[in-house]
């Protein structure tokens, strides 16, 4: 927990070498891993847990001596960590340098009187060390036992004391318990509103897809829209051109027809004209016809002239009322051209 906590508060390039670090160790790349530790500490003096990961690789690689360096780097920063003590005693008896191992073990039970192993330890080296010194005399030997006892009287009774205070620090640490429990609670609830937001903006995502999807449909809509409107007016603008050459060539027809229709009215004034005259023969034929007796010949040549022209009259009329007809044909025709 400690070295996550310290860990979260380093730039990326520190926790990037722990990683490498943690790595080769695994793989027991000795060397590789103390070298990724020691670029990690360069950049962060302050991390006691890799301070001691370090004097663990060095010592796994031989070098003895700069490990227990290590391992008093981690105590100046951390000078209460029983176990550290315990790894530094160690590598003194590896460098046999007892009297300090010895010092180390004293520290560690000290702040952790309960650890058997480490009490063993202490005894064992003692005993060792008491046999390899020369016997000086009996009464010297006595008196170094005498203390010796008295010494070991002395530690059981600090542990006797460290007990007790071990069952107040199990007090606080059931405090503790449950104080982790309840942040352990409050972190459920945090990471179910966590998922909750994460749910909620996966949601937004979704929906901003489906906008910008169909935002993409309307515009592929609008192009399309947009391709048959031109189409549409260049289909409008040649049905217009077409229109207006049908328009040009019905008024080309049309001046065709007026001039006719002018051609027939005049032809109709002097059929007209000959029918006045007509009349003016059926007024002298009635004034003539006192004489009818006398001119029979004369009546009956006028009778022929008069059936002839009788039979020219009525050619003429028909030809009349067929151009009348062609006209309002005509002009029917003009109309309905208008009106389109």
């Amino acid at each position: 927990m400690n070295l996550f906590k310290t860990l979260s508060s380093k730039s990326a390039a520190p926790p990037a070498l722990i990683a490498r670090g943690d790595t080769a160790r695994d793989q027991r790349e000795w060397a590789r891993a103390a070298s990724a530790y020691k670029a990690a500490l360069d950049l962060k003096p302050d991390l006691t847990d890799i301070w001691v990961q370090y004097g663990h690789v060095l010592k796994e690689s031989g070098e003895i001596s700069a490990a227990v360096d290590a391992y008093r780097q981690a105590l100046k920063n951390e000078p209460h960590h029983s176990e550290t003590y315990v790894h530094m005693a160690h590598a003194l008896k590896r460098i046999a340098l007892h009297d300090e191992a010895i010092q180390a073990f004293e520290k560690a039970l000290a702040l952790d009187p309960e650890d058997e192993e480490s009490a063993q330890e202490l005894f064992a080296l003692q005993q060792r060390l008491n046999e390899s010194r020369p016997a000086g005399g009996n009464e010297e030997n006595s008196a170094a036992e005498a203390a010796s006892v008295q010494e070991l009287l002395d530690l059981r009774a600090a542990l006797e004391k460290e007990r007790e205070a071990s069952a107040a620090n199990a007090l606080r640490l059931s405090a503790l318990q449950n104080l982790y429990d309840d942040i352990q609670v409050e972190n459920g609830v945090l990471k179910q509103q966590i998922v909750g937001q994460q749910a909620e903006i996966e949601k937004q995502r979704d929906t901003e897809t489906a906008h910008i999807r169909k935002q993409h449909d309307l515009e592929a809509s609008r192009d399309a829209l947009q391709e048959r409107i031109e189409r549409h007016e260049a289909e409008a603008a040649d049905e217009r051109a077409q229109r207006e050459e049908h328009i040009k060539s019905i008024r080309i027809a049309q001046d065709e027809l007026t001039d006719e229709a002018a051609a027939l009215k005049e032809k109709i004034a002097e059929q007209q004209s000959e029918l006045d005259g007509l009349n003016e023969l059926k007024t002298d034929l009635l004034t003539l016809k006192a004489e009818r007796d006398e001119a029979f010949d004369t009546i009956d040549t006028l009778k022929s002239q008069m059936q002839d022209h009788d039979l020219r009259t009525g050619l003429a009329r028909e030809e009349f009322l067929r151009s009348e007809g062609q006209i309002a044909l005509m002009k029917d025709m003009f109309l309905r051209e208008g009106e389109l």
